[in-house]
């Protein structure tokens, strides 16, 4: 059994529990039982029964030819009468179905929110591959978003405006970065001369919008494109099985050097070259228009790949 489907029943279990419990509580409470019971304590009948007048349990206006053992005799059978017919007051606490109805339903309600948050599966994008489908009810794991992605100032850059640096693993490339720093570090792409920066941005999108899911067995859970903008276009790529998701960003070069890039995944340490195999096909796409736009090999990034080969020699 899948782990979706196990978070499922398990939560339809606690549902149905926390349901019995409200629905015996609720009973139990028609029956008059309580949690805590008043022991030890008797008061007269003439307190506690309206029928009863007279300012003692033993009135002797209610039977005026009895003596007083037989009259008290007589209205201790009555208060045990009472007794059965009105349920005994709580000394203190919440009585056993007000109890038992609480718990109840706080465990139906957990249940029923955790049913509600895994009966709708993340799923892939619109554009996933038709294989995505075998996987809908797989668990999701897109990872968190980094909080500093965009066109921002940097540290590496002076200052300046720039997209984020990659980490130390070998699972991003991006256009920020200190040039020794072989392993992620890209050159921006260059459009053919002439090219308005504007235009470029609008060659990169269309290029990305016939981006095939799945070509190469990557990014089989399609892709989505987040943020469009004349200067600036985000978009998310998903894994096909697992729903990793590869954050990927253009825009234009302040410093008016063509388009920036950065393409990288949330989680993990290797991709499998996944991000090589997507950019490689976005940049063939544009050369094919006449755009400088250089492939990710092996020749130009061999710790990335001999990391992700699992070339140790």
């Amino acid at each position: 059994m899948a782990l979706y489907d196990t978070r499922l029943v398990l939560s339809a279990i606690g549902l149905c529990l926390g349901t019995a419990v409200t629905v015996f509580s609720v009973m139990s409470g028609s029956a008059g039982s309580s949690l805590f019971v008043a022991t030890g304590v008797r008061q007269p009948v003439t307190a506690m029964n309206p029928r009863v007048t007279g300012q003692s349990g033993m009135s002797p206006m209610r039977y005026p030819q009895r003596s007083i053992i037989q009259r008290a005799q007589v209205e201790d059978e009555e208060y045990v009468e009472y007794t059965r017919a009105v349920p005994a007051q709580a000394s203190s606490g919440l009585s056993l179905p007000t109890f038992g109805s609480f718990l109840g339903l706080f465990i139906a309600s957990l249940s029923l929110v955790g049913m509600v948050s895994i009966a709708t599966p993340a799923t892939a994008f619109e554009n996933a591959a038709p294989e995505a489908a075998q996987f809908a009810k797989s668990g999701k794991s897109p990872g968190n978003q980094p909080k500093d992605l965009g066109m921002l100032p940097r540290k590496e850059l002076d200052g300046k405006v720039g997209l984020k640096e990659c980490g130390g693993a070998p699972n991003c490339f991006s256009t920020t970065g200190p040039d020794g720093k072989i392993a992620h570090k890209v050159a921006p792409w260059l459009p053919p001369a002439g090219t308005s920066a504007e235009d470029a941005m609008k060659q990169v999108k269309s290029v990305v919008e016939r981006y095939p899911p799945y070509q190469q067995e990557v990014d089989g859970g399609g892709f989505k494109i987040f943020t469009d903008a004349p200067d600036y276009l985000f978009v998310q790529f998903e894994s096909l099985k697992s729903g990793f998701i590869d954050d990927v960003e253009f825009a234009i070069n302040p410093d008016g050097d063509g388009i920036l890039w950065r393409s990288s995944s949330r989680q993990g340490y290797l991709d499998q070259s996944v991000n090589a195999k997507r950019m490689n096909w976005i940049a063939a796409e544009l050369e094919k228009a006449g755009w400088t736009a250089p492939q990710l090999t092996r020749e130009g990034y061999l710790q990335y790949f001999k990391q992700n080969n699992l070339e140790f020699f």
